[in-house]
């Protein structure tokens, strides 16, 4: 319990060129080990590939600083990628020993379930009411977005609240924010 083991395989020759095994339950710290430890196998055209597990920062910027390209995904990519798309149909109906599921009332509304509109920058809510905007230009965590919020006058009595709020009783009006892209400010990352 509480190893990992990672092994370095060269994709031609199908054969593993390096074996490890770590104290450590995190495979994103192992990234640099192995790769010190293959640096003799590698070419000019050598392509690293690792799954999410390995994806950080700090790992990339160690490539970037080696000129070494790789492919690593991110924990996000299979939401973002198109072919991932009709992963869920692939999963057993209901799980053997554990059935992790969300059980309770329908999931809360989306960003994608508001009829935003970016040219004039108007936001509807799936009851019809119109959001006012809140601030201009807003950055948040290095991304630019619009931000609206709905009226009290709309949002205490809607019959949407349950599925609209987190916290129906405690929060008057629902806030939902649209991103457009990092902000010119922001300094690219080795992630981005």
């Amino acid at each position: 319990l509480g190893y990992t083991a990672v092994a370095a395989v060269d994709g031609t020759a199908q054969i593993i060129i390096d074996a490890q095994a770590h104290g450590t339950g995190a495979e994103m710290e192992l990234l640099v080990p192995v790769l010190d430890a293959v640096e003799a196998y590698a070419t000019p055209a050598t392509l690293i590939t690792a799954d999410a597990g390995y994806h950080s920062e700090a790992n990339l910027r160690t490539l970037a600083a080696r000129q070494r390209p790789a492919l690593i995904a991110d924990r996000d990519m299979r939401r973002r990628d198109a072919r991932f798309a009709t992963q869920g149909r692939h999963k057993p109906a209901r799980e053997v020993l554990h059935d992790k599921r969300p059980k309770g009332p329908p999931a809360r509304y989306q960003p994608s379930d508001f009829a935003y509109d970016p040219i004039v920058r108007t936001c509807i809510c799936p009851a019809g009411k119109s959001f006012y905007r809140k601030g201009r230009d807003l950055v948040v965590k290095g991304f630019r977005g619009a931000q609206f919020r709905g009226a009290k006058r709309d949002c205490m009595p809607c019959a949407h609240r349950e599925r609209c709020l987190r916290t129906p009783d405690k929060t008057a009006t629902r806030q939902v924010m649209f991103f457009e892209g990092r902000a010119l400010t922001t300094i690219e990352t080795h992630t981005q």
